[in-house]
């Protein structure tokens, strides 16, 4: 998550398992830190086994060398994602309630000063040319500070897209 270095601030979701998953029904709720609400957006489609998908945010931060995002499967709202910023993927279309955290959701991830997050959460953030990059894609602890970390993006190393390479976990 977060664009350092791209145009535009992104999520890229992962499916560990073999088969093809359904994103029908499912949403992506974001909450910035200083907020009550959670701006929601359906996703639609699928992801295949093994294989990502990438989903366009809003403009980044910090476009300075503005390099163009890969081109996305799905395209978000326009939200900024910033150190202090929740993201839930959320296997429902209704929306969390303001001022609460989800509970249940298919994941959950909240930096530094977030409001929600999974156990004590993700503490710094990416610097320029950085992303939050989950460590080890087939395992999820649900404890951001474990799974998450800050991971180089550039045009050698970009956000994983439906045609990355697949992906098998054990």
């Amino acid at each position: 998550m977060a664009a350092n270095g791209y145009d535009h601030d992104f999520v890229e979701l992962f499916n560990r398992g073999t088969q093809a998953t359904s994103l029908v029904g499912w949403t992506l709720q974001v909450r910035a830190v200083g907020t009550s609400t959670w701006i929601t957006w359906p996703l639609s489609g699928s992801i295949a086994g093994n294989s990502y998908v990438l989903v366009r945010l809003g403009q980044a931060a910090n476009p300075v060398d503005g390099n163009d995002l890969p081109t996305p499967y799905l395209t978000g709202t326009a939200v900024d994602i910033e150190n202090g910023t929740s993201v839930a993927l959320v296997s429902s279309t209704s929306a969390i309630a303001p001022d609460t955290c989800p509970t249940g959701p298919v994941d959950l991830f909240g930096a530094y000063i977030a409001p929600c997050k999974e156990a004590a959460g993700f503490f710094g953030g990416p610097g320029y040319n950085e992303a939050f990059g989950r460590g080890n894609v087939c395992v999820d602890t649900n404890d951001n500070g474990a799974d998450f970390m800050s991971e180089p993006i550039s045009t050698s190393n970009p956000p994983r897209t439906s045609s990355t390479a697949l992906h098998t976990c054990p």
